[in-house]
């Protein structure tokens, strides 16, 4: 007997793994018998409800292919919901497609209008990304964030940053070719912090501004520091990296909120990246997943590529497999020992590099 091509795909499928829902055991020998006895009740509506999931998840993208193509900003996104900015500022309610995986605050994607309109799409495409911010350093992990310029770490004198955190930050930057400036938050509390723990990042030719979302102190300068780049807020809990974003954009929740009361898809953004643009110029990314930098599994290469004061060391050393500790002819000793790199950096180069060893 031949068995109906529909129900025979979600048979045989299930061989594969590549369809979650079957059939029942028991319809399944109903059909494989020739069909010689009537289907009861249940398994008519168990054929029925199946072949509604089934139309349910192909509805979306068969309506999109009623509209034509546009290219847009993806805001935010939620599990299978996103909101993306068109060419005119307009904020469409977008599902995504189900082979689109990694899609992000920040990306610039292809979207279809659905038939039904009412400023609702599906995202069809992700087009190429200049840069990505991955969970770990070595962009290896998760995505996080999508076609920024410039990683924005705030870090304040309580809770103090623990020790490396900062060296860690300036390695996913330098590996991910973005400018980084630092952010010294709470700066009403700065007779208890040592100013002068910062002045090797300043050396390093990295800016350090300090405000106080407290009083507003320093925000000209961080908005005007702002105001040509698309930025990443990084930083640990408790820094007050929410209170700097609601000085930065104190209505930021006017546009996806009002959206939000019809489709519900507010009720999960506080812990998903979002993409605000500034009023002074330029936008920023807010990553609540963003917290401490993990480096995870890097090469020597990476470590020093990550570190600036090392890039031209590179491949200078007298012995290739130079660790950097003890070889003679070794030009990061050198340049410690002349003082062309600190001590402090020095030491956080090595304890990188043994890390990734002990691994």
């Amino acid at each position: 007997m031949q068995i109906p091509k529909s129900l025979s795909q979600r048979v045989y499928q299930k061989k594969n793994n590549t369809q979650t829902d079957y059939l029942p055991l028991s319809l399944i020998h109903c059909i494989l018998s020739g069909m010689t006895r009537k289907l009861t009740h249940q398994q008519q509506r168990r054929i029925a409800t199946l072949h509604d999931k089934r139309r349910t998840a192909t509805q979306t993208d068969e309506e999109a292919l009623i509209g034509e193509i546009q290219t847009g900003l993806l805001i935010v996104r939620h599990g299978r919901s996103a909101f993306v900015e068109n060419d005119v500022g307009e904020l469409i309610h977008c599902h995504l497609r189900q082979n689109l995986a990694d899609v992000v605050a920040g990306d610039q994607v292809c979207w279809q209008a659905t038939v039904n309109g009412g400023n609702r799409g599906v995202i069809v495409a992700v087009l190429p990304r200049k840069t990505v911010y991955t969970k770990l350093a070595n962009a290896e992990g998760k995505v996080l964030a999508a076609n920024m310029t410039c990683l924005v770490v705030v870090f304040a004198p309580e809770p103090c940053p623990t020790p490396g955190l900062l060296d860690k930050y300036l390695i996913a930057a330098e590996l991910s070719l973005l400018k980084t400036i630092f952010v010294l938050n709470k700066c009403d509390l700065l007779p208890d912090f040592p100013l002068s723990d910062l002045d090797i990042y300043r050396d390093l030719g990295y800016p350090i501004l300090e405000i106080s979302t407290l009083n507003g102190t320093g925000f000209d300068k961080l908005q005007d520091a702002l105001r040509s780049e698309i930025s990443l807020i990084v930083g640990q809990s408790g820094v007050g990296k929410s209170s700097l974003i609601q000085r930065l954009l104190p209505e930021s929740d006017i546009r996806i909120g009002a959206i939000s009361e019809a489709t519900g898809f507010g009720r999960h953004t506080t812990s998903s990246a979002r993409f605000y643009h500034l009023s002074e110029g330029g936008a920023i990314i807010d990553s609540p997943g963003v917290r401490n930098r993990e480096l995870g599994s890097l090469t020597q290469r990476q470590v020093e590529l990550g570190f600036i004061e090392c890039r031209d060391l590179i491949g200078q050393c007298k012995f290739r497999d130079c660790t950097h500790e003890h070889e003679p002819g070794c030009a990061v000793i050198e340049a410690m020992k002349t003082g062309k790199m600190s001590v402090v950096r020095y030491e956080r180069l090595l304890s990188f590099l043994r890390a990734d060893t002990s691994r």
